[in-house]
């Protein structure tokens, strides 16, 4: 048979992501202390943002300031944002969660086949300390005795990751994908960061510029975008010393007998709009290249101020959520954590699956019973069942066995699955053993 090799051109229409869309997504994913560089940088480039310590101020003139109010009329009071010491306070050490564990709690909620769960973990535990993987593709292949193609599939799983370039196998590809993750992906970021890393670093923009056939100017704007990146992004999750100091995005308090969740705004500025800009903008002097500036430094500032009241919104209604769902276990201990996914969230809350995801991703909660992961109040365990529920359930299981008749590994999954709770008979004997309980012929009386 014949084959021929042609080209063939399509056009296709594809929703593409806008600057605000981009920078709303953005906003949303950031843990506080990541907002707060974010915020400090965008006050540098843009002097229309002013961080103002005092009152807060409407994001425009009177025009927007009608539809603002509309956007803020049902966020409640959802923040707080104390006197300064508490600042000092809500920064508290907890033990670090490894790169690994932060990337397998993840995986444990992602909804892929066993085999493509199979591969990601041992990709996953083949990644150095600063998030990139140090086997290659092939030789995992033949060690997990599986396809190329299977493993490529589960690679593309783990770069879809928090935090953003992990899994990357170099640090071109590792700044790709973060620049995807932001929504930069026109050509000349891939083009930059793949073939063009030494002559960024020297400042040679004239001869990138005309390798690329693009403007001086372009290669300096693609620049700045580039030196947010992080390189070494799986380097947050080990500082050497076991612990590691954070803000909690959100704090639980219980008042009474109902459990309030605050959105932790310490130490986050507090922006307003310059009201010099806005008088010259609207008065009628200056030319037209100035006032042009002016109104889309004005623009830029008033979507900000509007991505950073939605975060603040939505990670407020999501967390409120999740306490609604989990009030047992914020009043009884880990016992009573009951199984919840990302979708049951969001379809309570009418929203994207996504946008939970995008809200709870890196981020802690500060409650009565600790700092917690925000992921760790969604299923780990088989079948969405919550693993540290089952555990607690087994070990109270065989607390109270007769021990002349312990319970074997298959009636204690049947006594579970009496309670909602379907697991295998080797999970059963798996978590038995990380409990450090004995099999039943062990444990019976005289033995």
């Amino acid at each position: 048979m014949r084959q021929d090799l042609h080209l063939d051109q399509r056009q296709t229409l594809k929703p593409a992501l806008g600057i605000e869309q981009r920078q709303a997504l953005t906003v949303l994913q950031l843990p506080l202390p990541d907002l707060i560089e974010y915020i400090d940088r965008e006050l540098q480039e843009n002097p229309l943002l002013e961080a103002d310590p005092g009152q807060e101020r409407l994001p425009g003139g009177e025009a927007e300031s009608a539809e603002w109010l509309r956007y803020l009329d049902d966020a409640s009071d959802t923040g707080f944002a104390p006197e300064r010491r508490r600042a000092r306070d809500a920064v508290v050490g907890v033990a670090t969660e490894t790169l690994e564990q932060h990337l397998l709690s993840q995986l444990s909620l992602s909804p892929v086949d066993a085999e493509t769960r199979r591969i990601a973990a041992y990709l996953i535990g083949n990644l150095d300390e600063d998030g990139y993987l140090r086997v290659d593709v092939g030789e995992a292949a033949r060690e997990l005795r599986t396809g190329e193609d299977a493993v490529r599939a589960a690679l593309d799983l783990v770069q879809t990751f928090h935090p953003a370039g992990v899994g990357a196998r170099n640090v071109a590809e590792s700044l790709v994908l973060q620049l995807r993750r932001r929504g930069f992906d026109e050509p000349i970021f891939a083009s930059l960061v793949t073939g063009h890393l030494d002559d960024l670093a020297a400042g040679r923009f004239e001869k990138i510029a005309k390798s690329l056939r693009v403007k001086a100017a372009d290669v300096a704007e693609a620049l700045q975008v580039i030196k947010e990146l992080n390189p070494r992004p799986g380097l947050q999750f080990s500082d050497g010393h076991g612990t590691r100091y954070l803000m909690p995005d959100v704090i639980i308090e219980k008042v009474g007998k109902e459990f309030v969740v605050l959105v932790n705004e310490t130490d986050l500025p507090r922006l307003s709009i310059n009201a010099t800009y806005q008088r010259l903008l609207a008065s009628a002097d200056g030319d037209a290249e100035t006032r042009g500036y002016i109104s889309g430094r004005l623009k830029a500032a008033q979507e900000l101020l509007k991505n950073v009241e939605r975060r603040r919104l939505t990670l407020w209604r999501v967390v409120t959520r999740i306490v609604e769902e989990q009030k047992a276990f914020f009043e009884k201990g880990r016992a009573f954590l009951v199984p919840l996914t990302l979708k049951e969230v969001a379809d309570a809350l009418g929203i994207h699956e996504s946008t939970v995801s995008r809200a709870v991703a890196g981020k802690y909660a500060q409650t009565p019973r600790g700092i917690f992961s925000l992921k760790f109040f969604f299923a780990s365990g088989p079948k969405d069942v919550s693993a540290e529920a089952v555990k607690r359930r087994i070990a109270e299981i065989v607390k109270q066995e007769n021990q002349e008749r312990p319970y074997s590994d298959r009636q204690i999954a049947a006594i579970l699955a009496r309670r909602g709770m379907e697991v295998s008979r080797r999970t059963v004997a798996k978590y038995r053993d990380e409990l450090g309980l004995r099999p039943a012929r062990q444990r019976k009386r005289g033995l």
